[in-house]
């Protein structure tokens, strides 16, 4: 029943964004709009609360043209209805939605890095390597590339089928956030997407049971240095920040951060 509520509460948000891609950091030129005239206009900015993203919006636009939501879907909603000129956020998310919601768009470049990582909690560095070596091999092997090409795609895939181990010598708690398609989303059976493929290969590698804990992505640093949970897999950025909490792996998913707006903003400017 929890994950049919969530999906539910997911999926009417996520219908009412009838919502293609590219961030800029030059002047505009003849009208264009970029990441430069949102700024120079002072156009409000759509952030997510507590993300590296809604960091990078600040320090880029300033506080005072940020509006704060508590969820991505929120946050595209109200550029759809023009009460936020522009949303700042990851820009593999950004341009997912873009793709498959034709009245939204993403501004070419990006206004600030991003590396996405797993979080995992000071004191577990040989946890920690376990989850780099299986980040090199699933990018050596060409998982990573067959992942991406699959989740990223306008339609929707099913979670392949992934062995789980027979005799798992361990249970790894798996923090996580579904509020953002395609990493992480309410499914039929619960959270689904990217983050959680990523999540049940590393177990299957690791020989260890995966409990998904769905969580606010606000609370997941606090879930992890209390033992709560043993990993963040919930397109963490390693900022430094929260590197004075915890270990960051290696990146896991290769993206940055960007602007979306409207279709018709580029066509009014």
């Amino acid at each position: 029943m929890r994950w049919r509520w969530m999906r539910r509460a997911f999926l009417a948000l996520a219908a009412a964004l009838p919502l293609v891609m590219g961030c800029g950091g030059d002047e505009p030129q003849g009208g264009a709009v970029t990441a430069a005239s949102l700024k120079r206009d002072g156009a409000k900015i759509a952030v997510v609360t507590g993300t590296a993203a809604m960091t990078a919006a600040e320090n880029y636009f300033g506080k005072k043209q940020c509006l704060y939501f508590d969820t991505p879907p929120d946050a595209y909603l109200a550029v759809e209805q023009g009460k936020a000129g522009a949303m700042v956020f990851d820009r593999h998310n950004l341009e997912y939605v873009a793709l498959s919601r034709p009245g939204l768009v993403t501004l070419p470049g990006d206004i600030a890095e991003e590396h996405i990582v797993i979080g995992v909690r000071k004191g577990q560095e040989a946890l920690l390597e376990e989850v780099n070596g299986f980040i090199r091999a699933y990018r050596a092997d060409g998982t990573y590339a067959e992942m991406r090409k699959r989740w990223f795609a306008v339609n929707r895939p099913p979670m392949p089928a992934i062995a789980r181990p027979e005799a798992p010598t361990r249970t790894l708690r798996v923090g996580m956030e579904p509020m953002s398609e395609p990493t992480c989303f309410m499914g039929e059976e619960g959270p689904t997407g990217f983050d959680v493929e990523m999540a049940l290969r590393l177990g299957a590698a690791l020989n260890a049971r995966i409990e998904l804990v769905v969580l606010p992505f606000s609370g997941m640093i606090a879930a992890l240095e209390s033992s709560k949970i043993d990993l963040i897999i919930s397109s963490l950025n390693a900022t430094p920040e929260r590197g004075e909490k915890i270990l960051f792996s290696e990146d896991y998913l290769d993206t940055g951060i960007c602007v979306l707006t409207r279709r018709a903003a580029l066509a009014e400017g």
